[in-house]
């Protein structure tokens, strides 16, 4: 009985001893996790550190970009006025000079103009003494047109009076046929 009793206490002692060593290990394993949550909160912070440090970066690449695009435009802008500026002068010397050119042409065109209103004024002459002359021929030849067209006109006329005259001859003979 004492031997059972021994055993007994012996197993109960096993027991606690094992009871003891399952609390340790999950107060351990606890411990761990209350760790590896530690560093995993540690890191999501730093990678949001690491995420804001690149999203300022980024930001002041894109501003630094801007600012490059908008001097690059200043200074195109500041090209193109000049090349204005340059290209008015030019087109302001180039009228000065179209200018002086065409005060010395429409003197020569004046002087040929004149010459040209003189020798119009010849041909004018000329052109109403000719039309003169064909409207004078045509009043001729419609005059001779309107005789010809009276000679067919009386021409036609005889001809159909002779026509009547003949069929009123055929007419009297059918007549006398008829009463035989």
């Amino acid at each position: 009985m004492e031997r059972q009793e021994k055993e007994r206490i012996e197993e109960e002692r096993q027991k606690e001893i094992k009871r003891q060593e399952e609390e340790k290990r999950l107060q351990e394993e606890r411990q761990k996790e209350l760790e590896r949550q530690e560093e995993a909160r540690k890191l999501e912070e730093r990678r949001r550190e690491i995420e804001k440090q690149e999203e300022e970066l980024r930001q002041k690449e894109i501003k630094r970009q801007e600012e490059e695009k908008r001097l690059e435009e200043e200074r195109q802008r500041e090209l193109k006025r000049q090349e204005e500026a340059k290209r008015l002068e030019e087109e302001r010397l180039r009228e000065i000079e179209r200018l002086q050119e065409e005060l010395k042409q429409k003197e020569i065109e004046r002087q040929e103009e004149e010459k040209r209103l003189e020798e119009e004024i010849q041909r004018e002459v000329k052109r109403q003494e000719e039309a003169r002359k064909l409207e004078e021929r045509q009043k001729e030849i419609e005059k001779q047109e309107e005789e010809m067209k009276l000679e067919r006109q009386r021409e036609i006329q005889r001809q159909e009076e002779v026509r009547q005259g003949n069929w009123r001859k055929d007419k009297k003979k059918l007549r006398s046929k008829k009463k035989k």
